[in-house]
């Protein structure tokens, strides 16, 4: 036992190991609440709420004029466990099989790490700023760096923590379309021998197989939907004209409404710039061509420090709608580390047979291999656990770079 033991204990490390080399975007966040889970003596549950940063008014003159302090909050949820599951029977060890670590650990832990990348990128559908990658490669340029202006207009600190992850067929058509760009010739070098982009438009660049595509809703009466009444503000809009009792809109959408502009989260002016929404669920048009649209960010005006917007829509105003009905998109993640986070907490032990943990403080990273027996058949299953939750704790610092699959 004490020699099977060493040996888990020894595959489970080098898994842990692989669990992070594997992972891409999920270097990219923030790994700040994973501490407070699981803690011997103080356990919170598997829900954490995160105070988002309070916002506040600037008044002027020498009058006291007190405003209402309001403390929001999002929620952290540890509600992910994925593993691997083998067996084989004493006849398959004994016989056929050997070298566990080269032949189950490793492609088990490359999975499980796709599988957390897999799942971080799937919050695409709660970022609302977009803006479309051109077809034509030679163009991509101002579209990336549009990405980068949009964030620091909404507020992310300029600390050098911007990452884009990118499906790798728009990663060959970056790195094709700016290889004659000045840039410094270890960059270049490191362009022409790897084929990915390191750092570029004011972000570290990495790429991911497992970016989300998205499918844009059929939005059917398009050409005629207009906002119902004007000065609406809050989480849902009400708009009208179109196709009766049809499908408009997929979760993760994103529409602007004619003439209402970004407010900036710190001056509250206009950033010049329409505002993004991301509509929040799957809608379908009433009997009479009206749909209820919920949005994220809620349209919030001045004075209120948490505009969103400088003026609500007015009534009629048009819908506008980003990339193109019915199509679907890659979803390219452009992000300050701050945008999402997540947390892995380490399993318990179990109470019969072999296992071993491996966690690691400074990699942020856990996973627990279980190894067991059946008397009954003979048989020998392992499993391989990892427990997570992901959450998009500012999504406004974050960006979708909408691109079509394969075009370069």
């Amino acid at each position: 036992m004490a020699n099977t033991l060493q040996t888990i204990n020894m595959v489970t490390q080098e898994m842990l190991m692989m669990l992070k080399n594997n992972c891409c975007f999920s270097r990219a966040v923030s790994r700040e609440w994973e501490k407070k889970f699981a803690v011997s003596g103080a356990k919170i549950g598997a829900e954490l709420r995160v105070r988002t940063t309070p916002k506040f008014g600037v008044q002027s003159g020498p009058a006291f004029v007190a405003q209402n302090y309001v403390e929001e909050y999002v929620s952290l949820a540890i509600n992910q466990q994925k593993h691997v599951d083998v067996e084989f029977t004493s006849f398959e060890n004994t016989l056929q099989f050997d070298n566990w670590a080269k032949r189950v650990a490793k492609p088990s832990s490359a999975r499980l790490a796709n599988e957390i990348d897999k799942d971080g990128l799937a919050l695409y559908s709660s970022i609302a700023n977009s803006v479309v990658s051109p077809t034509a490669a030679a163009s991509k340029f101002y579209q990336y760096q549009m990405a980068n202006a949009i964030l620091l207009q909404s507020g992310a600190p300029m600390d050098g923590d911007f990452y884009i992850t990118v499906e790798p067929m728009e990663n060959a058509a970056v790195v094709n379309a700016n290889r004659g760009l000045f840039q410094p010739s270890e960059e270049i070098a490191s362009q022409y021998k790897d084929g990915m982009m390191r750092s570029f438009a004011n972000f570290s660049w990495q790429v991911d197989q497992n970016v989300a595509s998205h499918t844009t809703g059929a939005w059917t009466g398009q050409a005629t939907a207009i906002v119902t009444v004007g000065a609406q503000t809050g989480s849902v809009v009400l708009t009208s004209g179109w196709t009766n009792s049809s499908p408009v809109f997929l979760r993760g959408d994103v529409i602007q409404f004619t003439g209402v502009f970004a407010a900036n989260p710190q001056t509250l002016l206009s950033t010049g710039r329409l505002r993004d929404f991301v509509v929040t669920a799957d809608v379908t048009s009433s009997g009479a061509g009206l749909a209820s649209v919920p949005v994220y960010p809620p349209l919030i005006v001045p004075p209120d420090p948490r505009a969103t917007i400088v003026s609500s829509p007015a009534a009629s105003a048009p819908l506008l709608f980003t990339g193109t009905a019915s199509t679907t998109y890659q979803q390219n993640i452009a992000c300050h580390k701050e945008a999402f986070t997540l947390a892995m907490v380490p399993l318990i032990e179990p109470k019969s047979g072999v296992f071993a943990r491996a966690s690691d403080p400074e990699l942020a990273m856990a996973i627990r291999v279980w190894q067991d027996s059946n008397i009954q058949t003979d048989t020998h299953p392992s499993r391989s656990d990892i427990l997570y939750g992901w959450l998009a704790q500012h999504p406004a610092l974050a960006c979708r770079i909408w691109s079509v699959p394969g075009v370069s």
